[in-house]
């Protein structure tokens, strides 16, 4: 009984087996077929095939007057229905928060103190001319007074040259003052780290001890559209131009002028990779050289666990480039932390103690953690303040007689509520702030934190907003989609292979090499310092596919040969793809041999992540593979069945050629007319 039910399972599987086997075998001579007539037909009437390609190469080649050209980086890196880019939209339509910025540093070449008159007056000089360029009343954002705002420490001094006078003792009398408000409502204190370099303020002598250089930004609208982009990216031009010219003016006095602007990163990324285009030049000749030598020579047939997610924004830059300098400065001398938005606009009752403490506790989160600085500002904290040091009670009928009493005398809070025509308030908010550190993980981890502490602290549908944060949703997602897209890309393989191999067993082999390859590249990545982010996840995605090649064409000559042992079938497949396997990586590896060159990181980037590639999909191709093939197809069974089914393969493709060739006699010549007549 025993051997009966062994033999009908034995049985079972051969039909099981044999039955696919006729169904790939049926796909594969289709396809040869098609080709075998496709190839008759080129033949037949070459002449005509080549010149309807070269006129279709002709018309598609009109496609370039037709580009439409993305512009602005952040089309690049926002994702879609990103939620941060909701969120910073419904915070705008309350308080204007989606901005752009153009930003200038001077500071002395040689001398590390910048509260000098010969700064000061050099700042106030850029700075006239800037505000003087055309164009810029359309696109500023303007302040309450219908002036163009900008972040600037002249406005302490009235933008006025007579007033530039004792600088160092006026500069330590505002940072004391608690009174001295900027056009944007803030104090002007609050804002000393952003306008002065390396700045310190030495508590025990109470003075100023460490400023380095002076920075002045200005904000102009965020483009939202084509015609907006445009109209700014017209302004940046002339403002990049006057800037240049400046540079050279300053530099004859010992001083150095750095810039950037919402044009300096697209700028930059063009000139990174337009800069290098030469060597894409280099490496499509070398493919050709490449090639024709092998083909003349060879006469080949012509058939992590610890990987980081970082991303450094100066990657995308070409070192050298006005953006790159900037920004390396600014990031090393001025706080990398930034002021996060945390709003309420949504109707409730303010003068409810409970939505009072709520507005406290979530004033909290920033408290005992490493993401935020302890400092906060919030309106409420410190109404209730007030009021309870003048004992005051702001609660029911009272709270709005005493809300406006106590901005009559605290300005600085008025910015942070938006009041409805009957006088309530439409929307509030409160300020947190992140801590100094410029590492894309770090802000990820910090965006995240925020908007769970958020959920935490209340029940009312408080949000966070900054700009900031549309950008560092990206890293929120590229390891879900790098995730997502190589579980694609291995389902592709074992559909695309499955038919093409036959064998599962060998197709499992093949897609176990791809598993492999794709934990050793992301090894190899943490030892060359490659993060992964959207640039790299891309290059996996597009060139997995080479190392998938190699071992695909080694696996399907192992199944194809017709030698009766395993050792001997990896021994014929080696020797009959073998060299066109390795001819295939080399040639992609001279082919991106000249981005190593490069000077745009990009490119660089590009150059390690496919010769990685390539260089573990011929480990696996040619050694790795052959030898699991060797290992587990050892079951004479299984081999013999592989080589029977071949031969009947053999039979089936020849009876096929045979009806092929009767069917087709009177629209297509046989091979052996076309050679007779080559010999002739």
């Amino acid at each position: 009984m025993k051997d009966k039910r062994e033999n009908r399972s034995i049985r079972k599987r051969c039909w099981c087996m044999t039955t696919w086997n006729k169904l790939c075998f049926k796909l594969e001579n289709v396809l040869n077929l098609f080709f075998e007539k496709l190839g008759y037909i080129v033949y037949n009437n070459k002449n005509k095939f080549i010149a309807v390609s070269l006129v279709l190469s002709l018309a598609l080649t009109t496609g370039f007057f037709n580009f439409k050209t993305v512009h602005r980086v952040e089309e690049l890196y926002i994702p879609q229905k990103s939620q941060s880019l909701i969120d910073l939209n419904r915070a705008n339509s309350h308080f204007k928060l989606k901005v752009a910025t153009e930003e200038f540093i001077i500071k002395n070449k040689i001398q590390e103190w910048a509260f000098t008159k010969e700064i000061f007056e050099a700042v106030l000089e850029v700075h006239e001319g800037v505000m003087s360029i055309g164009g810029l009343e359309k696109i500023c954002i303007k302040n309450y007074n219908g002036v163009c705002f900008s972040h600037n420490p002249l406005e302490i001094f009235q933008f006025n040259k007579s007033l530039l006078l004792n600088i160092n003792e006026t500069l330590d009398a505002v940072y004391k003052s608690k009174n001295f408000l900027l056009s944007n409502g803030a104090l002007a204190s609050s804002s000393f780290s952003d306008f002065f370099a390396y700045f310190f303020f030495n508590q025990t002598i109470r003075k100023i001890t460490r400023a380095e250089a002076v920075r002045v930004v200005y904000f102009v609208r965020y483009p939202e559209s084509s015609n907006d982009y445009i109209e700014n990216s017209a302004w940046e031009t002339e403002y990049g131009k006057y800037i240049t010219k400046m540079q050279k003016k300053l530099s004859q006095r010992g001083l150095l002028l750095l810039y950037t602007s919402g044009k300096s990163l697209d700028d930059s990324v063009s000139d990174s990779s337009l800069g290098d285009i030469k060597l894409v030049s280099l490496s499509f000749f070398s493919m050709i050289v490449f090639c024709t030598l092998t083909l003349s020579m060879f006469r080949n047939s012509i058939v992590g666990h610890f990987i980081d997610q970082s991303f450094d924004i100066l990657d995308l830059g070409l070192k050298g480039s006005p953006f790159v300098e900037f920004y390396s400065f600014r990031n090393k001398a001025y706080p990398n932390g930034f002021e996060i938005s945390v709003i309420l606009d949504t109707p409730v009752n303010y003068s409810d103690q409970k939505i009072q403490q709520s507005f406290l506790n979530v004033g909290r989160i920033s408290r005992n953690n490493k993401y935020l600085l302890s400092k906060t500002i919030n309106w409420m904290h410190n109404l209730l303040k007030w009021s309870k040091e003048l004992n005051y009670t702001v609660n029911g009928a009272t709270f709005y007689s005493y809300l406006h009493l106590f901005l009559s005398q605290h300005q600085e809070f008025y910015r942070d509520l938006q009041f409805n025509t009957n006088g309530t308030i439409k929307a509030s908010r409160m300020w947190v702030y992140s801590n100094d550190n410029p590492n894309s993980v770090f802000r990820k981890e910090m965006m995240l934190f925020i908007k769970e502490e958020l959920k935490k602290a209340t029940n009312l549908p408080f949000y966070s907003a900054h700009v900031m944060f549309i950008y560092i949703e990206q890293f929120v997602i590229v390891l879900r989609d790098t995730v997502r897209n190589l579980a694609i890309c291995s389902l592709s393989i074992v559909f695309i292979t499955l038919p093409y191999l036959k064998q599962p067993l060998v197709t499992f082999l093949v897609f176990w090499s791809f598993i492999c390859l794709v934990f050793e590249l992301l090894g190899l990545m943490y030892v060359w310092d490659v993060s992964l982010n959207s640039i790299s996840m891309i290059i996996i995605v597009m060139a997995i596919g080479f190392a998938v090649d190699y071992s695909a064409h080694v696996a399907h000559s192992f199944i194809i040969s017709k030698c009766n042992t395993p050792e001997t079938r990896v021994i014929d497949a080696l020797k009959t793809m073998g060299t066109s396997v390795f001819m295939g990586g080399a040639s992609t590896f001279v082919g991106v041999m000249a981005t190593a060159f490069a000077s745009s990181e990009i490119f660089k980037i590009f150059f390690k992540m496919v010769f990685g590639i390539v260089s573990l999909g011929l480990l696996h191709g040619l050694i790795f593979l052959p030898v699991l093939l060797s290992i587990f197809c050892r079951n004479t069974e299984v081999c013999e069945t592989i080589y029977n089914q071949r031969v009947e393969e053999q039979h089936f493709i020849q009876e096929q050629q045979v009806f092929s060739t009767v069917s087709d006699s009177t629209n297509i010549k046989s091979l052996d007319e076309i050679d007779k007549k080559q010999n002739e």
